[in-house]
């Protein structure tokens, strides 16, 4: 019997940087409720960086958009966040973001999505390429 897996990507929807904090939120009402989300994995490519970075991740919990983020209106984020650290040089860092994917399948008004803050002292870019979410389903 074949596997009833399946894998599936998702760009953002939405996706703001500044400095070296990130807002970005993925659609995926377009999974069928009938599927489940067994893990969903978010990819972020990072600026080359000499040394350790340690990142922050956390749901962003109010409505957001390039606008009001360009005019420093942050949006409200939550207690709770994942912190993970990378090597020097590193290049991408996977995340594992499953525990989010109850956010990501609701109407784009109630979807705020994640914060992601990249802290590290060498960090000089505003440049980020796009993340992107890996979901596996059955």
């Amino acid at each position: 019997m074949s596997s009833l897996e399946k894998k599936m990507f998702f760009i953002p929807n939405r996706f703001f940087v500044k400095r070296n904090e990130l807002f970005v939120s993925f659609n995926l009402k377009v999974i069928p409720r009938d599927m489940k989300i067994t893990n969903m994995n978010l990819h972020l490519p990072l600026p080359k960086l000499p040394t350790s970075t340690k990142i922050y991740v956390k749901e962003i919990k109010t409505q957001w958009n390039e606008k009001s983020l360009k005019e420093g209106s942050l949006p409200r984020l939550s207690k709770t966040q994942k912190f993970l650290k990378t090597s020097p040089g590193q290049e991408e860092i996977v995340i594992n973001v499953t525990e989010y994917y109850k956010i990501c399948r609701k109407k784009i008004k109630s979807n705020h999505g994640i914060y992601i803050k990249i802290k590290n002292k060498n960090n000089n870019t505003n440049q980020y390429d796009y993340p992107y979410v890996i979901t596996d389903t059955i």
